[in-house]
């Protein structure tokens, strides 16, 4: 099973802006913290699924962290002659000996509405199968409606969490490892 991140990469924003995709470092926690703090409050309840105010450095420091680089993958948007001004990203976590993997897209507030979840969370799924994930799934929040888009867009079926009417499970295969 394949571990190695990707190589950065310059991609395009819905926009036209040129963006760098890479994989996340440690240092990026800052740029974490930020991205978070960007979001209005309903946009934290969205993302976290509850009422989260403020991202602490050490919650920050272990986004910015991956525990298991053979199963988790984790790619950020950054401005293309910024390295470590992030304008977002997408992960996708799986476990050793399961095939499936939760995904999670996080697009900083003003960088919104650009295709940018898009480009992350396809990129990372695309990943999925080096690390042995053949399935991905998330929870999303029902009046989420911008996840909830992506999530149709990129084919992902959606039906209810049977433990929290509040939310949808996403879940999508992409293919074998």
């Amino acid at each position: 099973m394949a571990s190695e991140p990707p190589e950065p990469r310059i991609v395009t924003a819905r926009d036209g802006t040129r963006l760098r995709l890479r994989p996340i470092r440690p240092a990026d926690w800052q740029g974490v913290r930020q991205g978070f703090e960007s979001w209005s409050a309903e946009q934290k309840r969205q993302r976290m699924l509850g009422a989260i105010e403020h991202l602490s450095d050490t919650a920050a420091q272990r986004f910015a962290t991956l525990r298991d680089p053979a199963h988790e993958i984790c790619l950020v948007l950054a401005a293309e002659d910024d390295d470590s001004d992030l304008l977002g990203g997408a992960r996708l976590v799986g476990a050793p000996g399961r095939d499936d993997g939760e995904f999670a897209v996080s697009i900083r507030g003003d960088a919104q509405g650009r295709g940018l979840g898009r480009l992350a969370l396809e990129a990372v799924l695309a990943e999925g199968p080096a690390r042995g994930i053949t399935r991905a799934w998330g929870l999303i929040g029902r009046r989420n409606e911008g996840m909830l888009a992506l999530a149709r867009r990129l084919g992902f079926a959606l039906r209810a969490f049977p433990d929290d009417m509040a939310l949808l499970l996403a879940e999508k295969d992409l293919g074998p490892g």
